[in-house]
């Protein structure tokens, strides 16, 4: 006598969406994960770096290391520009003015990094080889968050 199949057949359709919905998830949170805060400056410093010369690397480090601004800890003090917009949307009673100056005091921390970049950009580019501006020039797009 043959078995009845009906039972295999009762579990592979649920087994098979539970494994599909778990695979989603999965490359979802790989995809769509995005760090919270400014990138890291010296993730940003090391990305600039490895495309350069090594005397322009050099010459972009010591340049770096010369602005204050850019020496923050990306999860410390000035480095989580959503915390105060997390603390106006907790506060009860809710005050959208609170929410709205947590805004514009992120936009303005994050506008100021932004001015000081540029600054020392302007300065390691005045100061490296033609082949250093060119390999900056053709970069394309934002580094990502580190290797794991």
């Amino acid at each position: 006598m043959i078995p009845s199949s009906k039972p295999l057949m009762r579990w592979a359709f649920p087994l098979s969406l539970a494994v599909n919905v778990f695979l989603l998830a999965v490359i979802g949170v790989h995809e769509f994960h995005r760090p919270h805060g400014p990138p890291n400056p010296e993730h940003f410093i090391n990305y600039l770096a490895s495309v350069l010369p090594k005397a322009d690397a050099v010459i972009l480090r010591q340049v770096f290391a010369t602005e204050p601004l850019l020496h923050w800890e990306p999860h410390g003090p000035g480095g989580d520009d959503m915390e105060p917009v997390r603390q106006a949307l907790r506060a009860y009673p809710f005050d959208p003015t609170a929410l709205r100056v947590a805004f514009e005091t992120g936009h303005a921390q994050r506008d100021t990094r932004d001015q000081a970049v540029g600054r020392v950009l302007v300065t390691v580019a005045t100061a490296i080889s033609a082949e250093g501006r060119r390999r900056l020039a053709d970069l394309r797009g934002p580094p990502g968050p580190p290797p794991p």
